[in-house]
């Protein structure tokens, strides 16, 4: 959806076509007339000479081209601009408006038609200004030609000449003036679009350059954090590689360490002393290492019952 200042753009474009339509009309209509009281001729850049005999004005006719251009003219602003105004009618009625490339067309459609016109503006302003010199050579103002029959030899009809070629030189040179009102806004559309692409050109490379920033800042990080994860990981593996860590089992005596099986006192039932046929232990003498309970006596590698070794005497 255009803002509002895309559609004042559109509403002035469209209502200088629709002046040019309109203006079209001026020129095209007085100069075929022209053509035709003048009998096929033009009098645009005509020159002549005044015969004293019988006041007639005997004409050097210039090339149809003149009027013939300034015609062909009039029809392409008619077409372009019945065709632009309907274009742009429709833009405004659905709410949208031209791309980049319809701007684009509009412009150099623009600078064409105004150039052309420009030139049939000049065709009839200068042409004209020599053919009113000619007739106030014989006659106060030009207008005042329009009541005499100056050329009856071409049997030309001059009363509505200054009229017609008036209307023509007003209606060319105001869809002048409304081609370049038009030209100036698509030229504002163009520069406006121009703008925007630039804009979004310029926003993407400076996306760009922060993420390539973003990368380039976050390598180093991720390289250190992987060196620290490195010299992480072989720690571990040095710390297993290096062996378990010293027992901190209790050492047991000299005295529990005998493997003689001499050495070995059976203690069954020294839990249980009143016990019928229960062992008693021999007091210890010296030189023999007694646990102070059988809490602390090791467990035997055979696996029987609760033992006590004693070193020799």
């Amino acid at each position: 959806m255009p803002n509002y200042s895309s559609q004042v753009i559109l509403c002035i474009q469209g209502v200088s076509y629709l002046c040019g339509l309109i203006l079209s009309l001026c020129v095209c209509v007085p100069m075929a007339i022209h053509q035709e009281h003048f009998k096929g001729h033009c009098l645009l850049f005509s020159t002549g000479r005044w015969q004293e005999a019988d006041g007639q004005f005997k004409v050097d006719w210039a090339s149809q081209a003149y009027c013939n251009f300034t015609i062909f003219v009039a029809v392409v602003q008619f077409v372009l601009s019945l065709c632009q105004f309907v274009r742009i009618c429709k833009y405004f009625k659905r709410g949208t408006d031209a791309s980049f490339l319809g701007a684009f067309v509009d412009v150099i459609c623009g600078v064409l038609i105004t150039v052309v016109t420009l030139i049939a503006a000049l065709f009839v302003t200068c042409g004209f200004k020599v053919w009113c010199g000619e007739m106030t050579r014989r006659f106060q103002t030009c207008q005042d030609a329009t009541a005499n029959d100056i050329d009856k030899a071409d049997g030309i009809d001059t009363s509505g000449f200054y009229n017609q070629m008036f209307t023509a030189q007003f209606g060319i040179w105001m869809s002048f003036t409304a081609y370049c009102n038009a030209l100036v806004f698509s030229m504002v559309k163009l520069c406006r679009y121009h703008h925007e692409e630039n804009l979004r050109v310029s926003m993407a490379k400076e996306r760009k350059r922060l993420i390539n920033e973003d990368i380039v800042t976050e390598v180093p990080v991720m390289a250190r954090d992987e060196t620290q994860a490195s010299a992480s990981r072989r720690r571990r593996r040095g710390d297993r590689s290096s062996g378990p860590p010293p027992s901190t089992a209790p050492i047991m005596p000299p005295a529990l360490q005998s493997e003689d099986p001499d050495q070995i006192l059976s203690v069954e039932g020294i839990d249980n002393p009143g016990a019928p046929g229960a062992a008693r232990p021999t007091p210890p003498t010296a030189g023999h290492a007694i646990p102070a309970s059988p809490m602390d006596t090791p467990p035997s590698p055979t696996g029987g019952g609760n033992q006590i070794r004693l070193s020799p005497e």
